[in-house]
């Protein structure tokens, strides 16, 4: 019974950090982990609980569509990134495409400054 617990904890970790991480290998890992729950619960194990419960045969088909919860939310995922226009080419991180940063402003800005600066010191002199 303790396993089938820190199954579940396991699980909702994976879940909660798929939520912030959206990388395919977490999401992988909280599916089957959500899948593991509801096949231990579903075909046995040294649970106390029987399958002959109808609760029991429900929170074990919740389990699995916790599983595929988690992989359409992947799904979701690349589609957005696909209508993006990005996609991938490896299985590395993909970057957002950036505009200028906040540093770059600032020195364009800065850039525009000195050049304004220097164009009044030549017309000054002559």
């Amino acid at each position: 019974m303790v396993y089938f617990i820190v199954l579940i904890v396991m699980a909702l970790g994976l879940t909660f950090m798929c939520l912030k991480v959206r990388w395919l290998l977490f999401r992988m890992a909280a599916a089957m982990a959500w899948l593991a729950c509801g096949v231990y619960l579903l075909v046995g194990g040294n649970t106390t609980l029987s399958i002959s419960d109808v609760w029991n045969q429900i929170l074990g088909f919740i389990f699995i569509v916790m599983a595929v919860a988690v992989l359409l939310l992947q799904i979701v995922t690349e589609v957005r990134r696909e209508s993006d226009g990005m996609s991938y080419t490896s299985f590395e991180r993909l970057k957002k495409p950036k505009g200028p940063s906040r540093s770059q402003l600032v020195q364009d800005d800065y850039r525009r400054q000195v050049r304004a600066a220097v164009n009044r010191g030549r017309s000054r002199r002559g």
